[in-house]
């Protein structure tokens, strides 16, 4: 992996070192390289996100069956669902059940055909006219003494009826009717029983060849309609009297000559119920499920079909489709991570994200989609479960607020891209990243976990509470549970990983920094006791840095650390410097540019040192960026006078540089000139120490080193009074002890006497660097 951020050639363009520096731009790329240079970048700083592009695809992977319609029997369904398009799909239930009675009642009825009723109704209906025809023609006999003799031979006639039979003028019309009815009823049929059903036609099985024969429905009758048909019958050509004793004696004298057979009629109508289709077209905009209905059995059977209906018509188009689905999700993944690392380079006032910060980012995405997936996939657990808060507390701990911030969100925006989860769950996860983040952006103790971790937990209660009451879910107690649960787990796993990622980036987060200020580490412990004067003069520096970079709301203990390790390379020739010599100055015997050049060597040998010691980048970034490119103008005004042919170069007396980049090593600049300058003050009343103060600052500005800062003008107001009252501590007026003043005024002309002799002798001291 290092070898690999090596590419970029610019250590600090690549470190992820601070909560508020992770993303800062590495120095200038020489002439001619720049768009190559630049270009390389790109496509290294690009590789992770494509990496979780793919790691999308993998966990999520693309269909096109959408998840709206992933809906459980027993759910609610949030929106009316209609059919996308004409397909077929299986019947509810009761409709099937509707459908299979309708085809049993359409199926026709069996009969079996009476042997030798046909022959014995005909009898009875012969008998019948015969007997009236013999009987009308009895002269002897008055109308009703013939009705008599008719009712005693024919047993089936009624006396009334028979008068009508035995007329002279009438009775033969009626017995030709009574014939011509009589055959058409019986040809027609005569069931025993007509079932109820909506068929038009039976089938009649003949005895002896088995024959099926098909008869309309209207042309049969049943023994118990068998008068009203023979009414209806005779109505056309005869009298009501006669109609009615021709119907009344039909009914009588006919019977059943079919027998409704019930076994072989349940067969066929059973054969008939399971031959309808169980699937029906659904055209498209039918409505499937309405808004705020239950979602039913027969609604998932027919959810299922559309989504294999949906997955043929992707089969059916082919690779191609699958192509533009993989393409589309790719895209939008790359979108999403394209505007995360815009967004954190802006925040820098950059235009493009370092390698490792692209990486650090990039790989806290990728853990927390695998574990989303598992959360996801189980079909038990709520989406409030998933762990949005790991990539918050993480990002926030290794790359700052506002950063973590924004990996949690994309992380959520990566979930809607695979509409894992409804839209309103969004804002839940919204709420617990920030909360997650607001807990823990000032890390000082490990155990601010667990207080971010109760923090998490009543946020993601209460926003859980605000969805379930918008949604009418009856799960609360289910659903807080759960975030809990994912709060627990949240921080578990951060405090877990949180010390290989530092590891593995080379992050340096609060917690590393804490670890740096104490006073007890070695390369503290060294330089208190090989410079002494340099210790007390960073310690100092840290003090003032520090609550300059409080008042401004910059990163205070990075600002501390930071001036606390910024001098280490004086502790390779410390008796070079003005604050660790008691008297002999080896300045004395050397050039002004020899001088320059050994007190410019202790940026290059403290940024070696820092790494020999595993500081981090963040840390190191201190040494070269509190000098930036100022000038010692001490040795140059000397090289200057010694000049007789005007060679001299300023940049031979510059430092190398880089100007500060973040506005914690502006600050350390600041306070570092201002406790030196201030050190060099006779008599450093609080106005004094106001105007020197003032001084220093205002040269820095009109030097150009506050350029790429970002410190503003309200910034450095803030910072320089936030200076003042800590410098006026250090050099408050004490009370003089008796004969104090006197040994003083005889040390201050000792002093004087020795500069004098030092500038007749064209030597002088040297100052703190």
């Amino acid at each position: 992996m290092r070898s690999l951020l090596g590419l970029l050639g610019a250590r600090r363009g690549m470190g992820v070192s601070s909560p508020e520096a992770a993303a800062r731009g590495a120095p200038s790329p020489p002439p001619g390289g720049r768009w190559p240079g630049r270009a390389v970048r790109l496509c290294i700083a690009l590789l992770p996100p494509a990496a979780v592009a793919v790691l999308h695809l993998l966990l999520f992977p693309p269909s096109p069956i959408t998840q709206a319609y992933d809906l459980e029997v027993g759910a609610v369904a949030d929106e009316d669902l209609r059919a996308p398009f004409t397909f077929y799909g299986p019947r509810p239930q009761r409709e099937l059940e509707a459908a299979r009675r309708q085809a049993a009642a359409g199926v026709e009825p069996v009969y079996r055909a009476i042997p030798g009723a046909n022959a014995q109704l005909r009898r009875r209906v012969a008998e019948l006219v015969e007997q009236s025809r013999d009987a009308s023609t009895r002269g002897d006999l008055a109308v009703p003494e013939r009705a008599s003799l008719l009712t005693r031979r024919v047993a089936r006639v009624l006396a009334p009826d028979a008068v009508s039979f035995v007329d002279p003028t009438r009775g033969e019309a009626l017995r030709r009717a009574t014939q011509e009815l009589a055959d058409a009823i019986i040809g027609g049929g005569i069931a025993d029983l007509l079932p109820s059903g909506s068929y038009t036609s039976v089938r009649v099985i003949e005895p002896g060849s088995g024959a099926e024969i098909a008869r309309p429905l209207d042309a049969l009758v049943s023994s118990d309609h068998l008068r009203d048909r023979a009414a209806a019958l005779a109505r056309g050509g005869l009298e009501p009297a006669e109609a009615t004793a021709l119907a009344r004696t039909l009914g009588l004298l006919l019977s059943a000559n079919l027998s409704y057979d019930d076994e072989a009629t349940e067969v066929r109508r059973r054969a008939g119920a399971a031959d309808v289709v169980e699937d029906r077209a659904y055209a498209r905009g039918e409505l499937i499920l309405r808004a705020g209905s239950h979602v039913t059995l027969d609604h998932r059977r027919l959810l299922d079909a559309l989504e294999e209906e949906l997955a043929r018509r992707a089969a059916a188009v082919g690779g191609r489709l699958r192509v533009r689905l993989l393409a589309g999700r790719a895209l939008q993944v790359l979108i999403v991570m394209g505007g995360l690392l815009h967004l954190a380079a802006r925040a820098e006032r950059r235009n493009l994200v370092s390698a490792r910060a692209s990486l650090l980012m990039s790989s806290l995405l990728g853990l927390f989609l695998c574990l989303a997936s598992l959360v996801v996939a189980r079909p038990g657990l709520s989406p409030v479960a998933v762990p949005i808060a790991l990539p918050a507390m993480l990002g926030t701990v290794l790359l700052g607020e506002g950063n973590g911030l924004r990996v949690a969100l994309a992380g959520i925006l990566l979930l809607a891209v695979a509409a894992a989860a409804p839209a309103p769950m969004a804002v839940v996860w919204v709420a617990i990243a920030v909360a997650a983040v607001r807990s823990i952006r000032r890390v000082r103790h490990r155990n601010q976990f667990y207080k971010s971790m109760a923090v998490v937990s009543v946020t993601s209660a209460a926003a859980v509470t605000a969805l379930a009451l918008s949604s009418g879910s009856a799960d609360l107690g289910r659903e807080i549970a759960l975030g809990a649960i994912g709060a627990f787990a949240s921080a578990v796993l951060a405090l877990f990983l949180l010390p290989m990622f530092e590891a593995l980036f080379g992050a340096t987060t609060d917690l590393t920094l804490l670890e740096l200020s104490d006073l007890n580490h070695p390369l503290m412990r060294r330089m208190a006791l090989e410079s002494p004067g340099t210790f007390h003069h960073s310690q100092v520096v840290g003090q003032l840095a520090e609550a300059g970079a409080h008042a401004i709301g910059a990163n205070s203990l990075m600002a501390r650390v930071g001036a606390s390790y910024h001098d280490i390379g004086k502790m390779l020739k410390p008796r070079y410097y003005v604050e660790n010599q008691s008297g002999e100055n080896v300045h004395d015997d050397l050039t002004p540019s020899m001088s320059a050049m050994v007190i410019a060597a202790h940026v290059r040998d403290g940024v070696e040192l820092g790494r020999q010691w595993g500081l981090p980048a963040t840390v190191t970034d201190f040494i070269p960026e509190h000098h930036g490119t100022t000038v010692m103008q001490y040795f140059y005004q000397k090289a200057l006078e010694r000049d007789d042919g005007g060679a001299v170069s300023v940049d031979d007396f510059r430092y190398p540089g880089p100007r500060p980049r973040c506005r914690e090593t502006a600050i350390v600049m600041l306070a570092d000139g201002v406790e030196a300058a201030t050190r060099s003050l006779r008599r450093p009343t609080p106005s004094r120490i106001r105007e020197m103060t003032r001084k220093v600052f205002e040269r820095r500005m009109a030097e150009g080193e506050l350029d790429e800062c970002g410190l503003t003008l309200a910034d450095l107001a803030k910072v320089r009074e936030a200076f003042i009252p800590i410098l006026v501590s250090i050099h408050h007026e004490r009370v003089a002890y008796p004969g104090q003043s006197a040994h003083e005024d005889q040390k201050e002309q000792e002093g004087l006497d020795a500069r004098a002799r030092a500038r007749r002798k064209g030597a002088g001291l040297a100052p703190g660097a």
